[in-house]
């Protein structure tokens, strides 16, 4: 079964994602790849990564409530 985020979360995680990890997620689709590739989306993961520190995130789908995400 896959899960969905819905496009709101992406456009918050990924840019706070490393580079190495944001070139990996380019080969995901199409649109993540353009997404990532985007110079606008470039510029403002340089601000970003800039003035903030290193975060792990954890994602979990809890299998008893559909759609529950914990970040």
């Amino acid at each position: 079964e896959s899960v969905h985020l819905p496009l709101e979360m992406i456009e918050i995680i990924v840019p706070k994602l490393p580079v190495k990890s944001l070139l990996r997620f380019k080969s995901v689709s199409k649109s993540w790849n353009t997404m990532i590739s985007d110079p606008t989306f470039v510029k403002n993961h340089l601000q970003i990564s800039k003035h903030s520190n290193p975060h792990n995130l954890f994602m979990q789908n809890n299998p008893n409530s559909k759609g529950f995400f914990s970040l």
